[in-house]
Order: structure tokens, then sequence, then C-alpha cells
């Protein structure tokens, strides 16, 4: 299935979505409209979404935005969530998901959580990259994930709630078996 109007500019954005945040993606959703003056192709990867909560956010769409629903991929039993939910672990498999869509290069993913409050998130999409697969920022409580789990201190880590994946470059680099090795 292609996706994105063809010849209209669109910004890619996929949301992962588990029981118990549709409050938070309504309100990131609507941000995310409001502040974005480009077409969005909206993307939703969910475990079980009640027929009323589907209906509530397909009727965010309009001329600007498409909203489509992606299956949940399936998670390997050797992932464990350190907070209960396995959606955290569907980011993992973006690539492999969008290869579906080969008119998509580019896909910035932000939690449901992720609030949008000015104009700009266009030029977060369009940024040069300079051949890396991800682009990302370091994450600000870095500090006691790298005492949980034993790290250096010199360790970077990045926040996983928002960045942006090209697609071109992740597939030169193999990394989505890299991944699962």
């Amino acid at each position: 299935m292609e996706h994105t109007r063809v010849g209209v500019s669109s910004v890619n954005v996929l949301y992962t979505l588990n029981k118990g945040f549709e409050a938070q993606l309504v309100v990131s959703l609507s941000s995310l409209i409001e502040n974005t003056a480009e077409n969005l192709n909206v993307f939703i990867i969910y475990d079980g979404i009640n027929k009323k909560s589907y209906q509530f956010l397909k009727d965010f769409e309009n001329k600007r935005v498409e909203i489509t629903f992606l299956k949940a991929p399936g998670i390997s039993k050797k992932l464990i969530p350190d907070r209960g939910a396995k959606n955290q672990f569907y980011r993992l498999y973006i690539p492999e998901i969008f290869k579906k869509y080969s008119n998509i290069n580019r896909v910035l993913y932000l939690d449901c959580d992720t609030l949008i409050t000015k104009k700009g998130l266009e030029d977060l999409f369009k940024i040069e990259m300079g051949g890396y697969a991800l682009a990302a920022t370091i994450d600000p409580w870095s500090f006691h994930y790298k005492q949980f789990f034993n790290l250096e201190k010199d360790t970077n880590m990045f926040n996983g709630g928002i960045f942006l994946i090209d697609f071109e470059n992740w597939k030169k680099k193999n990394y989505s078996e890299k991944l699962k090795k």
C-alpha cells in the first residue's frame, strides 16, 4: 500500500499505543496537528484498541492529516519489558514495519505523552543526518539509567521517546539484523 499524498510534502509520524494511553495520544496528536503546517501521515501501532477509541482517533483525519493504524509486531519472548508494557519494544521493529511503504524514507517517532508546543516540527523532520540512521537527543535521565544498568559514566544514551529514523541509512548499515542479534 502506497502512502502519502503524491507530489505533496508530508511529515511521517509514528506513535505506539498500549492500553491506557489513549487520552495521552489524543492530547499529543492534537498538539501535533495544531503546531504542524505541513501535511501529516500519522501511523499508530496498537495492540488492541476498542472501536470507540479507534473511531475517535480516525476522526482527526482531514484534508491535511491521514491516520493509519498498524498491527503490533510479534515481540520476541527474550524481550522483557522493564515497565510492564511490551509496546516499548515496537520501536525496534519500525524499519521492518515500514518496508511495505516504499515511498516513505523517514519516520519521526513520538511517545504518546509527547506535547508539541510550537511550530517547527517540520524542520526536525528535514534535518541533515550525515549518513546516520537515527537522530536523537541525549536522555536527560541517563545518569540514573546508567547506574541501574551498571553502565560506564561516559556511555551515551538517547531519549527513546522522540527520534528520527532514516530508512535508507538503516538498511545500508543492516541495523535490523544487528538488533535481532
